[in-house]
């Protein structure tokens, strides 16, 4: 049974992975050109972010909740924001930038999660 500072940093990771997901699921269309290349940046430093959140939760943390409940805020966080509102916008097209926004960060989560904890070596 998880103890109470676990539940605590599950709460906290969910928080957290709601404010990373509404963040760069607004600005996952940023994008620069870079030496004649159209660069997504916010595509990029997004999953950077996300892919940092979990696993270092992960790490960090020495059961999954606190990770469970990041990668549970951000993936809710995109679901959420590309449903179709009232008025019918969007934030995430359908095109395949959006795609990969929608799918990606929920893999990531997803291999974060499920990672086998590393064995540290007994002492004899």
């Amino acid at each position: 049974m998880p103890s109470a500072l676990s539940w605590f940093s599950g709460l906290l990771g969910l928080v957290t992975g709601v404010i990373i997901g509404v963040l760069f699921t607004t600005a996952h269309r940023a994008h620069t050109v870079l030496l004649g290349v159209d660069v997504p940046v916010g595509f990029v430093l997004g999953l950077v972010a996300v892919a940092s959140l979990l696993v270092g939760l992960r790490l960090l943390s020495p059961d999954r909740l606190a990770a469970i409940g990041a990668g549970v805020g951000v993936v809710g966080a995109i679901m959420v924001l590309a449903a179709r509102g009232d008025a019918g916008a969007v934030l995430v097209a359908a095109d395949p930038l959006g795609v990969a926004w929608l799918l990606v960060p929920s893999a990531i989560a997803a291999i974060a999660i499920v990672w086998p904890r590393a064995r540290h070596p007994r002492r004899a």
